[in-house]
C-alpha cells in the first residue's frame, strides 16, 4: 500500500492590480520562517527576491542532494562536502513559458579515492530516487564532479 506524506504552504500577496502592480508575495509553512518572492525582473519583479524559478531550481538540487546523501551514507562512502550551483532554462513562447531545461552542478568531495568511481555512479541513482525530479516534466542534466580530498597528517 502506498504511504502518503502532505504538505502545505500558505502564500499571501496584498495589493492591487493595477498597471504596475507589486509582484511580490510571501510563502510560509507551518513552524517555518517566511520566504519573500517575486517574479524575475524580466516581469516588473523584486531582483532582490527569490522568483518561482529559482524555487524549482532550489527543489530539483536539494532533493537530488538529499537522495546523493542518503545513498552515500547506505553505501558507506564518506562525502565531507557538497555544493550545487544548478541552472535553468526557461523558454517563452505565444504567451506561454515553460522550464525546458535544468541543470545541476553537483560537486562532491570525498576522502577514500577507492570509491571515486561509486561516488560518482551514485548521481545516477540518486537522480532515479529523487522525489521532486520524478514529479516535474523538465528534462535535468547533471554534470557530476566528485573531487577526492585527502588532508595531510
Amino acid at each position: 500500500m502506498p504511504r502518503e506524506s502532505k504538505y502545505r504552504v500558505d502564500l499571501s500577496w496584498q495589493g492591487d492590480t493595477t498597471k504596475d502592480y507589486d509582484r511580490s508575495f510571501s510563502l510560509t509553512a507551518p513552524l517555518k520562517q517566511a520566504i519573500q518572492g517575486s517574479t524575475d525582473p524580466v516581469f516588473k519583479g523584486d531582483a532582490a527576491k527569490w522568483n518561482p524559478e529559482e524555487f524549482l531550481l532550489a527543489a530539483v538540487s536539494s532533493c537530488h542532494m538529499l537522495s546523493y546523501l542518503h545513498l552515500a551514507a547506505k553505501a558507506g562512502i564518506l562525502v565531507t562536502e557538497y555544493t550545487d550551483s544548478p541552472t535553468g532554462v526557461l523558454t517563452l513562447a505565444e504567451g506561454k513559458g515553460k522550464m525546458t531545461k535544468v541543470t545541476l552542478n553537483p560537486v562532491v568531495k570525498l576522502t577514500d579515492i577507492s570509491r571515486l568511481e561509486e561516488a560518482k555512479e551514485l548521481h545516477g541513482k540518486a537522480h532515479e530516487q529523487c522525489f521532486i525530479a520524478n514529479s516535474v516534466s523538465v528534462p535535468i542534466q547533471i554534470n557530476p564532479d566528485v573531487i577526492v580530498s585527502i588532508k595531510a597528517p
